[in-house]
């Protein structure tokens, strides 16, 4: 009985907790930068001047969206940087508040070109995850148009890494990487707990993950 009563009180509490996360404006939330960096540029250090003086100018403007994704801010601006001709191809994103240069928000996007500060890219596979940074803090299971994706959070190095199942491939493999504000990835955790409390769609399979990592055996 009284185990009973503690899982109870354990899923209402982490229900609350998940409220308040995501109730809480972002002009509030300690915008400590990442330990990390992708391509070089590191989120609320680097400033758009830093990655033109890099890559050059930027191929592509749009409305952003990675920021969002993440838990952060919808009003961004994102600039896109690609290997090749064209502007719509795979390559570098970051994103900036409007009106500001800061880069908030950096990601890959199904391209392999640069790499995370400990070697992390995307097409390789979630042991060699493991291999870089260990245990994710959180991981969510997703349903998106009939096929499974798995995100993984870590807090710290401010990474949300989303792995698909992509043909000739390991099981599961890295196909979109997004570095930004450890406390905007502790916002969409939030919602994804809240999530996963009452959608079909969304499953916290924080537990089962560290079991496989444990064990080095991808999840069916």
């Amino acid at each position: 009985m009284r185990t009973v009563i503690v899982s109870v009180l354990t899923i209402l509490l982490s229900g609350l907790l998940a409220s308040l996360a995501s109730a809480v404006p972002h002009s509030v939330l300690d915008l400590t930068p990442p330990t990390e960096s992708l391509g070089g540029l590191r989120p609320g250090v680097s400033t758009l001047a830093d990655a033109q003086q890099v890559y050059g100018n930027h191929g592509l403007a749009f409305i952003g969206g990675m920021e969002a994704f993440a838990g952060g801010s919808r009003g961004t601006k994102a600039y896109r940087w690609t290997p090749g001709p064209t502007y719509y191809a795979p390559g570098l994103i970051a994103e900036t508040p409007i009106g500001s240069t800061l880069i908030t928000t950096v990601a890959l996007d199904r391209y392999a070109g640069h790499r995370t500060s400990r070697g992390l890219t995307t097409f390789i596979s979630d042991s060699e995850v493991n291999d870089l940074y260990g245990q994710p803090d959180f991981a969510f299971e997703r349903q998106v148009d009939y096929h499974t994706i798995l995100e993984l959070y870590y807090f710290d190095e401010g990474l949300l890494i989303v792995l698909n199942e992509v043909p000739n491939r390991p099981n599961w493999t890295v196909t979109q990487i997004i570095l930004t504000y450890p406390a905007y990835l502790r916002v969409k955790v939030g919602l994804r707990t809240r999530e996963a409390q009452s959608a079909q769609n969304v499953r916290d399979i924080t537990r089962l993950y560290r079991v496989w990592a444990q064990l080095a055996v991808s999840p069916d």
